[in-house]
């Protein structure tokens, strides 16, 4: 893989089956960052990496450069959980800071982060969907954005989540969000409410589920940037970002979906 050609890996904090690589988020990131770190690789901040391929910014990133993203902003992002019979999992947070802290000269391990502002679809998607009673707080973020190692970025007011929105509105679908007023909502209301407890206005989107209607990806994101402030927007379809990418639907390889052991990792990354 190229200099100009950037990995971005994006880990889930609730994937926790077990206490393996494959059915769990945690045990694949702290491997993974040691596997990277011992083929050369260096973890930059995404928005660094973003303004060096699209904005003219920073050029001199290092020659293998690769970045974190962590979907949906559960406190296992954040915090250690005792996960039931699975026991004690360290936060992906604390996993970063475990890397580290074993080696201070090497560049901080930096992850974005992205959170759904709103807090009823958080309440109704923690209390149903997540286990052992964890939840999906906003009272880290602050402390997260201001830290070396996470910055918080955008995934929308409420995900479109079918326990939050009905199927017949367009629930469990982000294609959905179809029009200004849907877009202005997912978007600009969310970054507002997040900037609002974060001190910081989110430049990174994330899609849900990677699903980006042709209005956000063509029209709203494009053409309204000075009202959404948004600098670029992430997918899930596989392959490295470059300076021809599609800013406004990136790329991102998905932990679990595209690889599920550090052999599959070596080989997304060739």
């Amino acid at each position: 893989m190229s200099a100009a050609a950037i990995p971005v890996l994006t880990y889930h904090g609730y994937n926790v089956a077990g206490n393996d690589y494959a059915d769990n988020d945690h045990v694949a990131l702290a491997r993974d960052l040691a596997w990277l770190g011992a083929h050369g690789w260096t973890v930059v901040p995404l928005g660094r990496a973003v303004r060096s391929l699209f904005d003219g910014a920073d050029a001199a990133l290092p020659e293998k450069a690769i970045c974190l993203t962590f979907d949906d902003g559960t406190d296992l992002d954040w915090i250690d959980v005792e996960f039931g019979e699975l026991g004690h999992q360290r936060g992906l947070y604390g996993i970063l800071e475990d890397f580290q802290r074993r080696d201070p000269q090497r560049a901080a391990p930096h992850a974005t982060a992205f959170v759904i502002a709103c807090p009823h679809a958080r309440a109704r998607m923690a209390t149903a969907a997540l286990q052992h009673g964890h939840g999906m707080a906003e009272q880290w973020w602050a402390l997260a954005e201001r830290s070396e190692l996470m910055s918080i970025g955008n995934h929308s007011w409420d995900h479109r989540h079918p326990l939050v929105v009905s199927a017949e509105a367009g629930g469990g679908n982000f294609f959905s969000v179809d029009d200004l007023a849907q877009a202005k909502r997912q978007v600009v209301e969310s970054g507002h409410y997040i900037a609002a407890r974060t001190g910081a206005w989110p430049e990174l989107f994330a899609y849900p589920w990677g699903q980006a209607s042709d209005f956000l990806r063509f029209e709203f994101f494009p053409t309204r940037v000075s009202e959404h402030g948004v600098r670029a927007a992430f997918g899930t379809e596989p392959g490295p970002m470059h300076a021809g990418s599609d800013r406004w639907y990136l790329p991102r390889y998905v932990c679990g979906e595209h690889w599920r052991d550090p052999a599959g990792l070596a080989a997304v990354l060739k």
